[in-house]
């Protein structure tokens, strides 16, 4: 298998009564598909054709030059005259993201199309593959040549059980959709500090983000004197949500958390804590 679950860096440091765990991890899972469809489960949802490994050479294939060797295909041209193709590719291995506050996929891309009736999905379930959600989809119209980033933090993000699959209808004798280098991405986790001598926070707070101006990254922290629900988000200047940073249960304590604004423009952003009754919102600058 060409899976690659792994975290970079973890560090452990004891301070007098406080426990501070500093997590970096960027690539959640990766497949280039050199080792076949070893990580997806391929189904037949009523064509003649299926989701297969192919070699990229001499198969008309237009894609980014980060795709070589194999690749994932739902080719009806390469089945034959009078093919269907009603076909899913779908995670093998769910991906537990329970830490992560951001996450994207990425993928290289080739959807040519002959008719309106084809179309591509990609989907991603949170709940053991019982409900999927559309990420993205293509309704008879080519995305070809791609390299395609899908930021998915809003259906992944502290998520537990998280799969990905690509779904294809090709009714006739259409053409194709090649895959290749799927990857899941995260930003660093959250950092977090918790005091194990019960020396709680006196009260709510959430502090001025450091550096600031900040490029591309800078770090939010906040004080909780209570458990509870929390939400920290990050809003662009008109007010629409861009990141969910924190949005779950957190035990009383000291937490940090980083915010990597790399795929955002610059500008002024808006950041909002919301929990147990307390609301604060600050400012801050990203300057490329």
């Amino acid at each position: 298998m060409k899976t690659r679950l792994f975290i970079q860096t973890v560090i452990f440091i004891i301070i007098t009564g406080f426990t501070l765990t500093a997590t970096a991890q960027d690539t959640l899972f990766v497949d280039d598909f050199e080792n076949g469809t070893g990580n997806w489960n391929i189904t037949n949802d009523g064509g003649t054709c299926v989701w297969e490994v192919w070699e990229i050479l001499n198969n008309g294939y237009t894609l980014p030059s980060t795709a070589v060797g194999n690749i994932l295909t739902a080719d009806s041209d390469s089945c034959g005259s009078e093919t269907t193709l009603l076909s899913t590719a779908t995670m093998v291995n769910p991906l537990n993201l329970s830490n992560y506050s951001s996450v994207w996929i990425e993928f290289d891309n080739d959807w040519r199309t002959v008719i309106t009736a084809d179309e591509a999905y990609v989907e991603i379930s949170a709940d053991s593959g019982n409900t999927w959600i559309t990420v993205v989809s293509w309704l008879g119209v080519d995305q070809r040549n791609t390299h395609e980033v899908l930021d998915v933090s809003s259906y992944a993000a502290l998520q537990s059980d998280v799969r990905f699959r690509l779904r294809v209808i090709q009714p006739g004798w259409d053409w194709w959709w090649a895959v290749d280098n799927f990857a899941v991405y995260s930003d660093t986790t959250a950092v977090s500090v918790e005091d194990e001598t019960s020396n709680i926070p006196g009260e709510f707070y959430l502090s001025q983000n450091y550096p600031n101006p900040f490029n591309p990254t800078t770090t939010i922290s906040f004080k909780l004197p209570e458990s509870g629900k929390v939400i920290l988000k990050i809003y662009n200047i008109m007010g629409e949500e861009i990141k969910s940073l924190v949005e779950g249960y957190k035990e009383a304590g000291i937490y940090t958390v980083k915010f990597n604004a790399d795929r955002h423009p610059s500008g002024m952003y808006l950041y909002r804590l919301n929990t147990n009754g307390f609301t604060e919102t600050k400012k801050m600058l990203f300057m490329k």
